[in-house]
């Protein structure tokens, strides 16, 4: 049996370090970097909602499908074979990412939609995350049994900052607990997120919606 096929099941998670690691994959980051500062610097973050909180919810434009087949050409269809016996055609996929403000705050604990929803997030690191600029902070395991809100808080947690370098790649279950914690950098820190969603469901792929990189609420 798989080592990621166990391990996915066992924490809800796994990290495959160095999953991308091309001239052409540092050339997409540094111009999608730019691109998200160059947007921010055209808007008053301050009136976008999260920004009290100093989490945004960005669509990455046209870095979204080009991302995307970076990583089907290093494998992330095999990837996915060995951990759920399905590929990247068989999802409806839409995109998002995550930018972290600096000196903002922690999220609370959340999962991605409802327990029984049928949902897998991926992201790929475009730069790297570490203890300083708001890593993605998991509850290892938390993803086996649906339990409310208050009793998660009282339940001993195994917690996991994920830090990444250029290229790694998480694939987790959305009803693993996760947060985001205080980026105490100077700079903004951006995770894109690939949301995959069983074909059945009512969804539509957003992946070649606009070119634009645009900031959410």
């Amino acid at each position: 049996m798989s080592t990621y096929y166990e391990k996915f099941n066992q924490d809800g998670f796994i990290v495959i370090k160095n999953f991308v690691n091309s001239k052409n994959f540092d050339s997409i980051c540094a111009s999608l970097t730019s691109e998200i500062e160059t947007k921010c610097n055209k808007i008053d973050l301050s009136k976008v909602g999260g920004s009290i909180m100093g989490n945004l919810n960005v669509y990455p434009g046209k870095y979204s499908q080009v991302i995307l087949e970076e990583l089907k050409n290093h494998g992330l269809n095999n990837i996915l074979q060995e951990i759920i016996k399905k590929n990247s055609n068989d999802f409806t996929i839409r995109v998002g990412g995550n930018l972290s403000l600096p000196n903002k705050h922690n999220q609370l604990f959340h999962t991605d939609g409802n327990f029984n929803q049928e949902m897998l997030m991926i992201s790929v690191a475009t730069c790297e995350i570490n203890k300083e600029n708001g890593p993605t902070e998991l509850v290892v395991g938390s993803h086996k049994n649906e339990i409310p809100y208050w009793k998660f808080l009282f339940k001993k947690k195994n917690k996991k900052k994920l830090l990444l370098s250029k290229g790694d790649l998480v694939i987790r279950k959305h009803c693993v607990w996760h947060r985001g914690t205080i980026n105490k950098s100077k700079d903004k820190r951006f995770l894109i997120v690939y949301l995959y969603f069983d074909k059945k469901k009512d969804i539509k792929n957003n992946i070649e919606e606009s070119n634009d990189i645009k900031i959410y609420n």
